[in-house]
């Protein structure tokens, strides 16, 4: 049986919108990811040196900080479709640019510009918590950080093959094509979801009238916000933690096991298929099982345990080990990601019927997730820069500190199941009971509220 196109009412299935929305992530990534190798090759060209490439990716990290905010919220206004396709008309923009200039000031803003409109995935993350119930909401994640991932792990690859054959300015027309190719099927299949603007039926009706309900969603408010800051928390140093590893494990490679780029090319696939991997196969099912904030733990603490591993067999040569180490690190990134989102999604549903955003009747999935974006690329962006500079001052001992944030990070994800509601920590299968356990309690605490 095929993917359905149209729904019972006519309008575009829910089914095909996902996968457009899936095709958008992964064709941008793979446009990013075709341009990559070269971009130091490009700098060269016009005489900048590794200074230049630093504050070249630096940009873009920032600008997608910036970006991600922007979009999210303009997302929560707008709509995800038109914040969808503006993102893909300025990548597009920004390629043009990197193919047709070769001054390293124009080059750092079609960088920025590319960043700013990378920002706009945070959209694609909110339409998917639109389009999902709260059952398929770490499945649809997964399947976006799935989309994201491949994208990435082929787009490098498929650069050198367009290279060979295009040359320089050929290569980056490439991402120009397929995202003005996504750009029209976006165009013509999505639309803004239903279930996104049709909670408009008075949700102010909603809203507590006596002072004691008052009192108590004052404190069930600020304690799902409270919950939401420790996410930012854990996302930040969560990010610290794996790109500093990222930044000096070629480092690691080369003067511990003495490998080349094959060697550590190697490494990037591997680590790329179990991120892949994990999001797909694995994630989905244990967060059914256990609930997304469990599952969120056990990935901070596999990550741990990866990165304790590369510094134990990079000082004794095990260069296998340290290959299944890295590719542990990503499977933990993996059950880490979507289940962020879907605690932050679940988060921002909650305050809408604690009163947030009663008069838009929406849940601000896009401001939530942009926040959360904008902060996992700050520590993207300064983390580099930091982890360079110690792996040159202590060597490969840096990567005791990458394990003791990431163990902070375990830490905040384990504060969230001692501090949020039942309903948002257990798995999808036991949420009925849950929430008539939480109905009664809610009639206990307001009574005594009362009393």
């Amino acid at each position: 049986m095929g993917l359905p196109l149209k729904d019972p009412d006519g309008h575009t299935s829910v089914q095909l919108q996902m996968l457009v929305c899936y095709s958008i992530v992964f064709m941008d990534m793979l446009g990013f990811g075709i341009c990559l190798p070269l971009v130091p090759y490009l700098l060269k060209e016009i005489g900048g040196g590794s200074q230049e490439m630093g504050f070249f990716l630096s940009t873009y990290a920032v600008a997608q900080a910036f970006g991600s905010c922007f979009w999210g919220r303009m997302s929560d206004s707008w709509g995800r479709k038109p914040v969808l396709l503006c993102g893909l008309l300025g990548s597009a923009a920004a390629f043009c640019v990197l193919a047709t200039s070769r001054q390293l000031h124009i080059l750092i803003f079609a960088r920025a510009l590319s960043g700013l409109s990378g920002g706009t995935m945070t959209a694609a993350a909110a339409l998917i918590a639109d389009l999902t119930t709260t059952e398929e909401r770490t499945r649809g994640q997964a399947n976006l950080g799935t989309a994201q991932g491949v994208g990435f792990i082929f787009g490098p690859i498929l650069g050198g093959v367009f290279y060979r054959l295009l040359g320089f300015n050929g290569t980056f027309w490439v991402p120009v094509v397929l995202a003005l190719a996504v750009l029209v099927a976006g165009y013509m299949l999505l639309e803004e979801p239903r279930r996104a603007k049709d909670t408009a039926v008075s949700q102010e009706a909603l809203l507590p009238t006596s002072e004691p309900e008052r009192a108590l969603v004052e404190r069930n408010a600020t304690q799902l916000k409270f919950g939401f800051g420790i996410c930012c928390f854990v996302i930040f140093a969560d990010y610290f933690a794996f790109s500093g590893t990222e930044t000096v494990l070629p480092y690691i490679a080369s003067d511990l096991l003495n490998w080349g780029p094959a060697e550590y090319t190697l490494v990037f696939l591997f680590f790329g298929l179990s991120l892949a991997l994990t999001q797909m196969l694995v994630t989905p099912k244990l967060t059914a099982r256990f609930g997304a904030p469990y599952v969120m733990c056990a990935g901070f603490a596999v990550r741990s345990f990866g990165i304790l591993t590369i510094v134990r067999e990079a000082l004794e040569s095990d260069g296998p080990i340290v290959v299944i180490a890295a590719m542990l690190i990503a499977a933990g990134g993996g059950m880490v990601e979507a289940n962020v989102n879907t605690v932050i999604t679940r988060i921002a549903d909650e305050l809408l019927l604690l009163g947030d955003s009663a008069k838009e009747g929406r849940s601000k999935y896009g401001t939530y997730l942009g926040i959360r974006d904008a902060i996992g690329m700050s520590a993207i962006a300064i983390s580099p820069t930091v982890s360079g500079a110690l792996y040159r001052i202590v060597g490969i001992r840096v990567m005791f500190m990458f394990f003791a944030i990431s163990l902070l990070a375990l830490g905040g994800g384990y504060a969230l199941v001692r501090i949020l509601p039942p309903a948002l920590i257990a798995p999808p299968s036991d949420q009925a009971k849950v929430e008539e356990a939480a109905a009664e309690d809610a009639k206990v605490a307001e009574a005594s509220i009362a009393a």
